[in-house]
This record gives structure tokens, sequence and C-alpha cells, in this order.
């Protein structure tokens, strides 16, 4: 994926919006929440510094799907 700098703050802002949404609901937002923010960030600093973010994304998104069954468990709570 050739990511723009719009797609990748849709990145932070989806996992920043998880974190948020989470607070909301008087939870306690779990290490995985706040480790996809900073891996999303990681993407946009590589982005901004003229690097290619390629390697910044494949680690998020191997980040997200090796916490795929933990975050549908988490989510699976209809306090949220």
């Amino acid at each position: 994926m050739q990511a723009t700098r719009n797609d990748i703050e849709k990145l932070i802002d989806d996992a920043q919006s998880t974190v948020e949404h989470i607070r909301n609901a008087g939870r306690s937002v779990p290490e995985w929440a706040l480790t996809e923010v900073t891996l999303a960030r990681n993407v946009l600093e590589a982005h901004d510094r003229g690097d290619d973010p390629s390697h910044a994304l494949g680690v998020l998104q191997t980040f997200q799907d090796g916490n795929k069954e933990e975050k549908d468990a988490f989510f699976s709570d209809p306090a949220l």
C-alpha cells in the first residue's frame, strides 16, 4: 500500500478514536490500544522524514493482525 499523508492521518485518527471510545466508556485503556496509536504515529514520522513508510506501516499492520482476537474480545463487551 502506498500510503498518503491523509491515509496515515486517518490511521492515527482511528487509533485515537478507539482510545477515546474506551475512556468514554469508563474503562481502562489496554496497552494494545495505546501501542496502536504510537505505531500509527511512527508511520507518519517516517513519511514526514521522507522515508518510505512501508516498513512502519507493515509493523502496524502486523501488530493489528496479532491483536485481532484480543481486540474483538474486548469490544464484545456490551458496555462498549
